[in-house]
């Protein structure tokens, strides 16, 4: 029957829409047959004029079903992807470990767009199906088919004009919902196949929330820190460090050594490392996932931008800040030159932003971090995707920040991390050195041989480009 009792009641506000939907239908063939069933067959402009408005009616009828049809439609997109969405923040920043990404967005556009159909165009017209049956015996007079003609006419074959308008009528109105029925059925099967991937991820069991606050002025250690994203592979061994409250801190050492890792480790999407990783004395996983958004904004090379405004972009993270404070953080990312020559904070944005240019979108989305103003800031590989120039220009705003916030820069390149508090230099998932700039070259260690190779590579390229 491809009737799911379970998704039709978790959508309580659309059965109303398909009952209304399924009435105008039925009255819409109804009120047809029986009109005709009431005119005269020898008078045949009567007949033709009670066809008319018979026709009229069931445009009328036909008009309000489909108004229903988008009003159910309407209700079950609203209502599916909002109890997608409130999953999401409930299993919280590590809901990947759970399901992928981007089964989650199929979810949400392509199968919540099936169970549209379903709703909208399926569960009508099933229940619509009797119909036919149902107006060919109210439109036959007490059991004798078309009216006055009688049975007898009908073998006789004087059935007249108003007997073959009705013969027509009610066959097309007994067989088209049957039709309509069959081309819904595969995409009603589609529809039953979404809805159990979204009951599989709204079953998911939700992990416990930590209670505990921090001080907004927080300490981050780790001691003894290991994490793997499988048993089988240990990503992070033995990490040790201490990161005062204000401190300007880089995280050093070639692609692949855990940098991005220990981020995600902070950020809690990932779970299920061993040791100790406190934030101001409480251990991450004791914290709540609303007190770790409070106290953290991460800025990583791909962070996503909306389609819409600049505005719009900017106030998600300060829905409250007025023009004065939007421009003043665009100022500092150096995009107020470029969008006062554009439609300024009303500058339209299209999906990701991709009628900007790479360190465009960077910058407006260095603007945005900075609105959103945490004690603590992380920023994986923030300047990866973009010139030297703006590279510069975006490390001066960090560094600046860094004054009055506690800074994690995690960077492939270690020119950017020369003037911080401390580096903490890996490889292989462990902390080898840590110490200044000056310090660390002095050793001669891990990161003086990759600060020597950096440096020879870059003052090539350079030579490359002033010839």
């Amino acid at each position: 029957m491809m009737i799911n009792k379970r998704l039709i009641h978790l959508v309580k506000e659309s059965k109303k829409y398909i009952a209304q939907n399924v009435f105008c239908q039925w009255c819409a063939t109804l009120l047809e047959g029986l009109w005709l069933g009431k005119a005269e067959g020898k008078m045949l402009l009567l007949t033709v004029l009670v066809a008319a408005a018979a026709l009229l009616i069931q445009y009328g009828m036909t008009l309000l079903a489909s108004r229903m049809s988008f009003l159910s439609s309407k209700a079950v997109k609203k209502t599916l992807r909002e109890k997608i969405y409130r999953k999401l923040t409930r299993l919280g920043a590590s809901y990947n470990q759970q399901v992928a990404t981007s089964a989650v967005i199929q979810m949400a556009v392509e199968g919540v767009d099936q169970l549209e159909i379903y709703f909208g165009a399926y569960l009508p017209q099933f229940f619509l199906r009797p119909a036919g049956s149902v107006d060919a015996l109210l439109c036959s007079g007490s059991g004798q088919p078309f009216g006055s003609a009688g049975a007898a006419d009908l073998r006789a074959g004087n059935v007249g004009v108003k007997g073959y308008l009705l013969i027509l009528l009610l066959s097309a109105d007994f067989f088209l919902p049957m039709r309509r029925l069959g081309s819904y059925f595969h995409i009603a099967m589609n529809g039953m196949a979404a809805s159990d991937r979204i009951f599989n991820l709204l079953d998911l069991p939700e992990p416990k929330t930590g209670e505990k606050t921090i001080p907004e002025k927080a300490e981050l250690r780790a001691k003894d820190l290991h994490f793997g994203y499988t048993s089988e592979r240990e990503i992070l061994k033995e990490i040790d460090f201490t990161i005062p409250s204000g401190s300007f801190t880089v995280f050093a050492g070639e692609s692949g050594c855990g940098k991005s890792t220990l981020a995600s480790l902070l950020m809690r999407r990932s779970k299920g490392y061993t040791g100790s990783l406190t934030i101001g004395g409480e251990e991450l996983s004791e914290i709540s996932e609303q007190e770790l958004m409070k106290h953290i904004t991460y800025v990583g090379h791909q962070s996503y931008l909306f389609k819409g405004t600049v505005r719009e972009n900017l106030l998600m993270d300060a829905p409250d800040a007025d023009d004065a404070e939007l421009w003043e953080v665009l100022k500092k990312t150096r995009l107020d030159g470029f969008l006062s020559e554009e439609q300024g904070l009303d500058t339209p944005l299209s999906e990701q932003a991709s009628n900007l240019s790479g360190d465009q979108r960077q910058r407006l989305a260095l603007a945005r971090a900075l609105l959103h103003d945490r004690p603590i800031y992380i920023f994986d590989e923030a300047t990866s995707n973009v010139d030297v120039e703006s590279e510069n220009d975006i490390m001066a705003v960090i560094r600046a920040l860094a004054g009055v916030k506690t800074v994690l820069l995690i960077s492939h390149r270690l020119q950017n991390g020369k003037d911080a508090d401390q580096i903490l230099m890996m490889k292989d998932g462990k902390i080898v050195e840590s110490g200044s700039h000056q310090q660390l070259v002095s050793g001669q260690g891990s990161y003086f041989i990759l600060w020597q190779a950096q440096k020879v590579l870059e003052n090539y390229c350079a030579e490359e480009a002033a010839r």
